[in-house]
């Protein structure tokens, strides 16, 4: 006896439907005033170059007997948003980056971000590991030798030569008036040279020049997973990191001292 058996499709499949929810980051602009000097340290590119062809095995010139620039030395340390450069090769103007408004000279952005992060180490609930990932510092353009995002340095203008200055002059056989012009573009956007004594890898103590500001603000913007942390506790995080972590050089969280501590500017 024959039985009936149910029409079945095979290889069906409901209709799924994936909702995406609603975005929970927001954009919070904010902006950080020094306490204390900035001093800002980017790696050479004469020394970044010369690191590459030792690794790659081509022969370099030897700067044993070269003679320090040491105006070239204190601008090398800036992180710079516009550069025009001239290609070997064609002769063709390049301009590195792009300009940002009040300013040549800038931060990376991501130097800001892991001042903010520490502080999330000791606030309840929270950890260093979720704040990478729980906000970001957006740059003002990919700009620092076209790799690098920054943030830019708003700094008064320096009025007269520092010491340094005055000193690196006399040094070099220089007149007051073709100092003044060798560091025009620094004094504009607000940095003047200094000089330290540091101790190399090799244990030899040397000075070494570069640029400070010492009354600087930087502005920026944070986006933020609202989710994950409130305005308020990462407000009070920012705050936090400038006294407690600080910028570039000298910075609380590197070497104990104040170089580089801020506080946030509120309206």
């Amino acid at each position: 006896m024959a039985t009936a058996t149910k029409n079945s499709k095979k290889n069906s499949t409901p209709d799924k439907r994936i909702n995406i929810l609603n975005r929970t980051w927001w954009d919070l602009n904010a902006t950080v005033a020094g306490r204390v000097r900035l001093v800002p340290r980017a790696m050479d590119q004469k020394v970044s170059d010369d690191i590459a062809k030792k690794q790659a095995k081509v022969a370099t010139k030897s700067t044993k007997d070269t003679a320090r620039d040491f105006i070239d030395e204190a601008y090398s340390g800036l992180y710079r948003f516009e550069k025009t450069i001239t290609d070997e090769d064609t002769g063709e103007e390049i301009t590195m980056g792009a300009p940002c408004e009040g300013t040549i000279y800038g931060i990376k952005a991501v130097a800001l971000k892991k001042a903010i992060v520490r502080p999330f180490k000791t606030i309840d609930k929270y950890s260093m590991q979720d704040a990478k990932g729980g906000f970001h510092i957006e740059g003002a353009a990919k700009c620092w030798r076209g790799k690098d995002d920054l943030i830019p340095i708003i700094a008064d203008p320096v009025k007269q030569l520092s010491y340094t200055e005055r000193e690196v002059a006399k040094m070099l056989d220089m007149t007051t008036k073709e100092m003044e012009e060798a560091m025009h573009e620094a004094h504009k956007y607000g940095a003047n040279m200094r000089d330290d004594i540091v101790r190399i890898q090799s244990g030899a103590s040397i000075p070494r020049y570069r640029m400070e500001f010492n009354t600087w603000k930087i502005p920026f913007v944070v986006s933020f997973n609202k989710d994950w942390v409130s305005e308020e506790i990462l407000v009070n995080a920012i705050d936090r990191a400038g006294m407690e972590v600080g910028l570039c050089e000298n910075r609380p969280e590197k070497s104990g001292d104040n170089w580089g501590t801020f506080q946030l500017v509120t309206k």
